[in-house]
C-alpha cells in the first residue's frame, strides 16, 4: 500500500503541469470557501454576542401564536404595525417555573408596543421597551448612559436613543432638555391614548442599527397604559340615583316642551370633568401582571438549546401556553440574515465544489486515456485490478485533497494577515449591525480549519469514482498494442 502511494505521489509530480490548472482552480474554491466561512462564523459569533448583551438575552419566553414575532413586533411586513404583540398567559406561573429551574439566571419582563413621540414640531414613530429600568440597564450592562440616571421605580420615565436623541435635536435645532416632557400616542381599537412622559436620560447600544436606533425605553406602567393593558373594572358600580335612570320612562324625559336653558351654575366645567376622570373610582388601572416578554441571561457554558428543552417541557407539564426563544428567534430581523445568507453561500459552493469534482474527474479520466500503454503494461505484469484502482485512487486524492489542504492554509495565511494589520473598518451602518462591530478583525478558527480538511478529503474520495472505472476499462493486450 505505502509503495503505492509513494508511485502515485511520482506520478503526480512527473504530470504535474498537466493538472497545474484543475490544482490552482481548486486551491482557489477552498481558499474562497474557507474565507467565507470563516467571515460569516465571525459574524455570526459577533452579532450573537451583541444582540444577547444588548437586547435579547441567551432566552426568551413568549406567548404562542400562530403569527411570528418578535421583540419588534410582526415579521409580515404588510401586518407589522397594527400587529399587538399577545401577553404572556398566568404569568406569576411562567416566573415561578423559571425562578425554581433557573435560580442563578437573571430575568427580564418587557413589555413592546410602538408610539407616536412628539415634541414641539418634531414626530416619530418609535417602538417602546417598557420596563423597569433599573433592572434594564443592570441586565445589559454594556449600554452606555450618556445623559441623566435611572429614576426611582414606578414614576414615569423616557430614556431615549443617541441616534433619535441627535435626530430630534438636529430637527427641533435645540437639544431636549432633561425633564422636557414628551408626548407619547397610541391609537387602540377606537380610542387614542396619550401620555406625558419626562425625559431622564440618553443611552446608546454597543453598535448602530436600523432596529435599535429607533428604540426607546419607558417605564413599565406608562407602557402598560398605552397598549391598553388594563384590570377589570368590575368592582367599579354606579351610584343608586345613577342606574335608577335606566329604570325610568323615557318618554318623561321628553314630556314637557319647555325650553332648557343653559346655566353657568351647573357646575359641569372642563376642570371638574378632568378631575372626575381623574378620580380611583373611575379612572382605569393599568394591570402590574401584564408582560409580552421574559428575557433570560445566565452566565456560563450552560448550553442554551438544553436549557430551552427543559423550560420547554417545564412549561408544557404545567400546561402554560408559552414558547421558548433563543437570541435569534427573540431578535429577528438581521440575526436571521445572517444565518440565511451564509446558508446561501455554502449551498452555493457546494455547487461550486461539485463543478470542481467533475472538472477533476474528466481531466484524470483524459489522463487515463493518455496513460492506456502504462496501465496495459502493470495489468500484463501481474498487477490487480484493486493494484490499479488504489494507484489511480491515490493519485486522485492526492491531487484533490493536497489542493484543498493548500487552500484552506492559504485562506487562513490571509485571514492572519488582514488580522494583524488591523482588520477592516466597516463604515456601512448595516454591514456594522451584522457584523456587531465597526470594526472586523478576522480570527482563525482550527475547528473550522479541520472541518474544511475533511471536505477536501471528502471532494478526493468523491472524484475517484470515473478515473478508476476508466483504469479498469483497459485490457492489457489491447493496451500494449497501442501506438
Amino acid at each position: 500500500m505505502l509503495a503505492t502511494f509513494l508511485l502515485a505521489i511520482k506520478n503526480t509530480r512527473l504530470n504535474f503541469r498537466k493538472r497545474l490548472p484543475v490544482g490552482l482552480f481548486l486551491v482557489a474554491a477552498m481558499a474562497l470557501l474557507f474565507i467565507g466561512n470563516s467571515v460569516f462564523t465571525n459574524t455570526q459569533e459577533g452579532l450573537k454576542a451583541t444582540y444577547e448583551q444588548s437586547l435579547t438575552g441567551n432566552l426568551a419566553v413568549s406567548a404562542t401564536s400562530t403569527d411570528g414575532f418578535t421583540l419588534f413586533g410582526s415579521e409580515l411586513p404588510l401586518i407589522g404595525q397594527f400587529f399587538k404583540i399577545p401577553i404572556i398567559p398566568n404569568y406569576p406561573t411562567v416566573s415561578k417555573i423559571l425562578k425554581e429551574k433557573l435560580p442563578a439566571a437573571l430575568q427580564l419582563p418587557v413589555i413592546i408596543g410602538g408610539a407616536k413621540l412628539s415634541l414641539g414640531a418634531f414626530e416619530e414613530i418609535s417602538p417602546f421597551f417598557a420596563v423597569d429600568l433599573g433592572s434594564y440597564f443592570h441586565f445589559f450592562p454594556k449600554l452606555k448612559i450618556l445623559q441623566g440616571a435611572i429614576p426611582s421605580a414606578n414614576t414615569p420615565a423616557l430614556f431615549l436613543n443617541e441616534v433619535l436623541y441627535e435626530k430630534m435635536t438636529k430637527a427641533l435645532g435645540r437639544a431636549p432638555a432633561l425633564g422636557e416632557k414628551f408626548l407619547l400616542a397610541t391609537a387602540q381599537e377606537n380610542s387614542f391614548v396619550l401620555r406625558e412622559v419626562p425625559l431622564v436620560g440618553v443611552f446608546a447600544y454597543p453598535v448602530s442599527d436600523q432596529l435599535f436606533d429607533k428604540v426607546a425605553l419607558i417605564d413599565a406602567q406608562t407602557g402598560r397604559e398605552l397598549n391598553g393593558y388594563y384590570v377589570s373594572e368590575a368592582g367599579n358600580q354606579a351610584k343608586k340615583a345613577q342606574t335608577d335612570l335606566l329604570s325610568d320612562n323615557l318618554d318623561d324625559l321628553f314630556s314637557t316642551s319647555g325650553d332648557v336653558v343653559d346655566s353657568s351654575k351647573s357646575g359641569i366645567t372642563l376642570s371638574s370633568v378632568d378631575k372626575e376622570l381623574k378620580t380611583a373610582s373611575t379612572a382605569p388601572v393599568a394591570d402590574p401582571g401584564t408582560w409580552n416578554f421574559v428575557l433570560l441571561r445566565e452566565d456560563g457554558n450552560k448550553s442554551a438549546e438544553a436549557t430551552k428543552k427543559v423550560l420547554s417541557a417545564d412549561f408544557q407539564a404545567a400546561k402554560v401556553d408559552v414558547q421558548v426563544r433563543d437570541w435569534r428567534d427573540t431578535a429577528g430581523g438581521n440575526a436571521k440574515i445572517v444565518w440565511f445568507l451564509q446558508l446561501l453561500f455554502n449551498v452555493g459552493l457546494i455547487f461550486i465544489s461539485l463543478v470542481a469534482c467533475l472538472i477533476v474527474m474528466n481531466s484524470l479520466a483524459l489522463s487515463v486515456a493518455e496513460r492506456i500503454r502504462e496501465i496495459g503494461t502493470l495489468r500484463a505484469l501481474g498487477a490487480q485490478k484493486s493494484k490499479v484502482a488504489s494507484l489511480i485512487g491515490s493519485e486522485t486524492v492526492i491531487l484533490v485533497t493536497g489542493a484543498g489542504i493548500l487552500g484552506v492554509v492559504l485562506g487562513a495565511v490571509i485571514l492572519v494577515l488582514v488580522g494583524k494589520s488591523g482588520g477592516v473598518h466597516l463604515t456601512n451602518p448595516l454591514i456594522a449591525s451584522l457584523f456587531g462591530t465597526n470594526r472586523y478583525v478576522p480570527a482563525v478558527s482550527g475547528f473550522l480549519m479541520l472541518e474544511h480538511f475533511g471536505i477536501s478529503l471528502f471532494l478526493g474520495l468523491l472524484s475517484m469514482g470515473l478515473p478508476i472505472r476508466r483504469a479498469l476499462k483497459v485490457v492489457p493486450l489491447q493496451a500494449m498494442a497501442r501506438e
